[in-house]
């Protein structure tokens, strides 16, 4: 009997990882991350037990082994009127059972263990000399070479073609290394304006993690296409962006006095 002990223990701990990090991590991820990390709407974190257990200004997120009391569970179940997570919408009831099964199996939260370092995984001198291993440098403006590609009367205007589709996108974007990342940016490159172009806000967890670490937030309706319900929705997504700026696109009348400022179709 003593033999099947561990293997019993091992078993429950791999069904508690399978759990958390296919169904309970990806929830959080997608639809937390964006008001809960660094942003800390509310108070609250929720990228990590302890901060589920220290809570936000309402309380402790977490009771471990209690649903019934756990704020989180109030909330993704929306039958709080002041507790209504997440904003805009509401989890699937799948993704709610979920949530709930993980609480009450005692919210398992499994350590990433940084794995040792072997000859296979440390950089040699000539991996280390790649573009984005370097620090972040000041360097010369760009000339265009091609000044007739893009429709616009900014100088010197460059684009950074986008990356590949990155399935933890929401988590690098809410993560300590990006929010050092974007600083240094601002920090070196202060003589220049530097726009990120989002996808769809909505449907993007992406975008509305990316609009908390940005100074400015741009939003563009498509006119005549975009109920107000629909924006307003979005735009209470950003509520911790310190400056947001509705415009209308594809618009073809003068908005002169509207919530929205404005550009067209030139010339067509």
């Amino acid at each position: 009997m003593l033999c099947l002990l561990p293997l019993w223990a091992s078993s429950a701990s791999a069904a508690d990882n399978d759990l958390f990090e296919n169904r309970v991590r990806p929830i959080l991820a997608n639809n937390c991350y964006a008001c809960h990390t660094e942003s800390r709407l509310g108070g609250l974190r929720v990228d990590s037990r302890a901060e589920l257990l220290k809570g936000g200004s309402s309380g402790p997120a977490l009771v471990p082994g209690d649903a019934e009391k756990s704020l989180l569970i109030r909330a993704v179940r929306q039958t709080d009127g002041k507790l209504r997570m997440p904003q805009g919408g509401k989890l699937r009831a799948e993704e709610i059972n979920a949530l709930v099964e993980w609480v009450k199996s005692g919210a398992p939260w499994p350590e990433t263990k940084a794995a040792p370092a072997t000859e296979s995984s440390t950089l040699r001198p000539e991996q280390r000399a790649f573009w984005s291993f370097q620090p972040l440098r000041k360097t010369a403006i760009p000339q265009v070479s091609d000044t007739g590609w893009a429709r616009t009367n900014i100088d010197r205007l460059s684009l950074l073609p986008a990356g590949s589709a990155q399935a933890h996108a929401t988590e690098l974007l809410a993560s300590e290394n990006m929010r050092t990342l974007l600083e240094q940016m601002a920090t070196r490159y202060s003589d220049r304006v530097i726009l990120f172009d989002a996808p769809p806000l909505l449907p993007s967890t992406e975008s509305r993690v990316l609009a908390t670490r940005m100074g400015q937030v741009l939003v563009v309706v498509e006119a005549d296409q975009t109920s107000h319900g629909t924006v307003a929705e979005a735009m209470a997504t950003l509520e911790s962006c310190p400056v947001v700026l509705p415009v209308l696109n594809k618009t073809s009348r003068s908005e002169v006095g509207s919530y929205y400022g404005s550009y067209g179709h030139v010339g067509e």
